[in-house]
């Protein structure tokens, strides 16, 4: 069984390494999904509760990327950098943060909308 978890966040970057209009600052009202997969508990009828997702997005991955300038982050802070940066986050912990653990859970996939029709995906084979 997978669940999916949907997120928002806005913030301002540059390309420097781009030869177009994103070289220069602008901002992106970007939109997450995080999706795990894993066995339903028979005691909670759950694979992972939805809250202890967000509550885990929200502190290590939107309270640092919220109304920020991702520049400061990442040197080269495309979608597709992002989205590595939040799978590293997840499964990894980042700067001091703990991985979030998932006994027999899986995060498969994550797909960072910069627009409304373009995104950047990273998925784990499960």
């Amino acid at each position: 069984m997978s669940v999916v978890k949907k997120f928002k966040f806005d913030a301002a970057h540059r390309l420097p390494n781009y030869e177009g209009k994103c070289k220069n600052l602008h901002g992106h009202g970007f939109k997450i999904e995080v999706e795990f997969f894993g066995p339903v508990n028979e005691k909670t009828g759950m694979v992972l509760d939805f809250s202890k997702i967000r509550e885990y997005i929200e502190e290590h991955i939107l309270n640092r990327l919220d109304h920020s300038y991702l520049n400061d982050l990442l040197e080269l802070p495309t979608a597709e950098n992002l989205v590595l940066w939040i799978m590293q986050t997840l499964k990894f912990g980042n700067r001091g943060s703990r991985p979030l653990f998932l006994k027999n859970i899986k995060l498969v996939r994550i797909r960072l909308y910069e627009t409304n029709d373009s995104y950047a995906e990273w998925k784990e084979n499960y």
